[in-house]
């Protein structure tokens, strides 16, 4: 079976994922960032701290919670764009020194693709969807269309 482990962190939660075949979820893990509800809004600093002090904790959570050990992974993902360049650097650095010391590969996201992928097509997982998106300061759009 071909896992990987994934981490998400661009922005102030801090996601861990296991996925199998077939885009299976076998744990999803989310270090959800309170802190910053005083402040009203999200602080750079402060969520980047934050990952720092989660992901190594959620990493254990989720091979633990799996069952799985880092033999049974083929692989890590991380996402790089777009997203707070604080929080970005914590999850990339992170996922790059595990897959280095794991001798994994190591596949980079780009976060608004993901949510493109994450869509449900016809059938299952196929993708049969012609998707746009695009990103602008006040938030993502995007629009499907089925072909057939």
């Amino acid at each position: 079976m071909n896992r990987i482990l994934a981490f998400e962190s661009s922005c102030d939660d801090t996601s861990v994922a296991i996925v199998g075949d077939n885009y299976e979820v076998i744990c999803n893990l989310v270090s959800t960032q309170t802190d910053h509800a005083d402040f009203g809004g999200v602080l750079p600093e402060l969520a980047s701290r934050l990952h720092l002090q989660n992901i190594l904790h959620l990493t254990e959570a989720a091979l633990g919670n799996s069952g799985l050990r880092r033999e049974d992974i083929a692989a890590l993902a991380v996402s790089i764009n777009p997203g707070l360049i604080g929080s970005l650097i914590v999850g990339l650095a992170f996922a790059k020194s595990l897959a280095w010391s794991w001798h994994k590969p190591l596949i980079t996201v780009n976060h608004m693709l993901s949510h493109i992928f994450a869509l449900p097509g016809p059938g299952g997982i196929r993708r049969t969807h012609g998707v746009g998106a695009f990103q602008h300061p006040h938030g993502f759009h995007g629009g499907g269309q089925n072909p057939g």
